[in-house]
Formats: C-alpha cells, structure tokens, sequence
C-alpha cells in the first residue's frame, strides 16, 4: 500500500508540474501581448516591462527576448538589444528577424562587418527577404563597397518592387559613385512608382543643381514644397539655385522660410547674408553673418564675409 501511495504522489505531482507550466505559458503569452499593444502605441518603457514579465513566466520563449531586444534598439541601447537577439536566436536557429535586427544593432555600435554577417544569415534563412538585402547593402555601402551595395539594393528591388528605401539608398549610391545619370533614372522610377515622395524630387533636384540644370532643379524643389510646405531643406536649397541664377529676391525669400521653419539653420543665414550683400544692404548682411556664426562657431567663411 505504502508503494501505491508513493506512485499516487508523484503522478500528481507531474500534474501539478504539467498544470503550472500551463498557467506560466498562458501567462507568458499574456504578458507578451500587453507588451505588443504598449509597443504599438510607443509606450516603450511598458513595453519593455511587460516583455520581462512575459520571459520571466516563460524564459524560453524567444519572440519575448526578440521585441525586447526591438526596443531596447529603439530607446537607443543596441548593447542590451544585442543580448537579446542573441538569447533570441539561442532559442531559436532558425530566427531569421533576429539575425536582421542584430545586424542593425551591430551596425549602429559601427561594427560593419558583423553586421553583414548577420545579413548574410537572414538572407540564407529567408532568401526573399527584401529588407536584409537593402540592410545589408547599406552596410556594403558604409564599408566602401559601393558595387555590392548596388546589387542587393537591385535584389531588395526586384523582391519588392514598392521598396522605397531600396530606391532612395541606390540612388544615392549611384550619384556618390559619379553616375548621376542612372541616379536619375532611379529617382524617376521612384516618383512613378510613388508621385507624393517628396525625398525622391529632392534627391533629384540636387543632382539636376549638381549636372548644371538648374530650372530642372528648380522644378523639383518646387515639388518638394508643394507636396510639404515645412521642407527647410526643400526652400534653402531653391534659394541656393535661385541665387546663382541672379533673383537675388526670390532667394533672400527662400531663406527667409528656411530660417522660419528651422531658426537653427546657420547655413540659410550665411547664404541670406550673401544675398543681402548682393543687394547692397551691408548692414543686414552682417547681421546674418553674426547669427550664422552663433548657430556655428567653427563657419570660418562667416567670419571672413562679415570682415569684408
């Protein structure tokens, strides 16, 4: 009898292992859901707590350790995002957005070449991962490979062909490696491909200022304006080429709503103060030249222009 008992003890016991490792599951998976709905609507810190929570109930459970390691990133700590991606992919080989994510928190610390690393195991594990693609050309394209980064912007492209970003970054590699030309046909995909991207008329607008065509140019920074009346960069730059041009007026109004939407510009007050030069108007001049100087004590060429 006394055997019976002790058999009787331990299966209950299972039981009762069985039955709590149940509640903790139930209770990870409800801690992780709270910590998604505080994500979502940007309450990191929530977020955060209650992901600790969920791993505390179910320490292995990777997706917990995956959107932890999501927003410690995102609060700016990719040492502390790292460990988690690592537990992540611990638990879990086969992850392969852990993989991505760390390779972005790696390459944010600038360690480039373990980012790519990171990429090229994303990418083995999901091949049609447009996003590790164009991640990982970025990082060819910090490291100098400009060639490299544009064929994985090409294979994020074909993948997806509504990438955005894929578009905006190979453009910009194209123009940095002097082939301004394909650089606009890139950007011209891009406008098709989505006519309210004001980065895509601003991008091309600075190569079209850069190859000489100015009015072309013009009409791109008119688009950005159009599309966004808050663009400082959009307004500073059609002042630029406005004053090149000679409409002296034109261009002093262009800075005049750079420097109202973005007041610590010094730029725009350095280029206004030019302008006002141009004019005759001393006395403005060296005005701006003092504020452009404020906003930068290291613009020797402020400090020259206001001892003339």
């Amino acid at each position: 009898r006394l055997k019976k008992e002790l058999e009787l003890v331990k299966t209950d016991a299972k039981k009762q292992d069985a039955y709590a490792d149940a509640i903790n599951e139930l209770a990870a998976t409800y801690f992780f859901d709270k910590g998604l709905a505080f994500h979502e609507s940007s309450d990191l810190k929530n977020a955060i707590d209650s992901y600790n929570r969920s791993i505390k109930m179910n320490p292995r459970y990777a997706m917990p350790y995956y959107n932890r390691g999501v927003a410690y990133y995102e609060i700016g700590n990719n040492q502390q995002a790292i460990k988690d991606y690592d537990r992540a992919i611990e638990l879990d080989p086969q992850y392969a957005n852990a993989y991505n994510n760390r390779g972005i928190a790696y390459s944010g610390l600038g360690n480039k070449q373990q980012a790519i690393k990171d990429y090229d195991k994303a990418i083995k594990l999901n091949p049609q991962d447009a996003v590790a693609y164009c991640n990982r050309g970025r990082a060819y394209y910090e490291v100098g490979d400009k060639q490299q980064a544009i064929k994985d912007y090409d294979k994020a492209i074909e993948l997806n062909p509504q990438y955005v970003n894929a578009y905006i970054n190979r453009g910009s590699t194209y123009y940095l490696m002097g082939n301004k030309q394909e650089a606009i046909k890139n950007f011209d995909l891009l406008i098709k491909l989505n006519p309210q991207d004001t980065v895509a008329y601003f991008e091309r607008g600075n190569i079209y200022y850069t190859l000489g065509n100015k009015p072309q140019a013009i009409k791109d920074f008119d688009k950005v304006i159009e599309l966004n009346r808050q663009d400082a960069k959009a307004y500073y730059s059609r002042g630029i080429v406005y004053s090149e041009l000679g409409n002296t007026q034109q261009a002093i109004k262009d800075f005049d709503k750079a420097i109202e939407i973005d007041p610590q510009d010094s730029k725009a007050y350095y280029n206004r103060g030019i302008a006002y030069y141009e004019l005759g108007d001393k006395q403005l001049a060296i005005k701006d030249y003092d504020k452009a100087i404020e906003r930068n004590q290291q613009d020797t060429f402020a400090y020259v222009n206001r001892g003339i």
